[in-house]
């Protein structure tokens, strides 16, 4: 029961880290986009 507790906290923060990486990365992507623009 705790372990699948920890498991389930470690998925979610996984999860919040995939998301912020994918935002910068998209970010990253349109300030390239933006530059290449001008």
């Amino acid at each position: 029961m705790r372990a699948k507790v920890r498991q389930g906290k470690n998925a979610q923060i996984a999860g919040y880290y995939r998301r912020i990486t994918e935002r910068s990365y998209h970010t990253l992507w349109v300030s390239c986009a933006e530059l290449s623009l001008q």
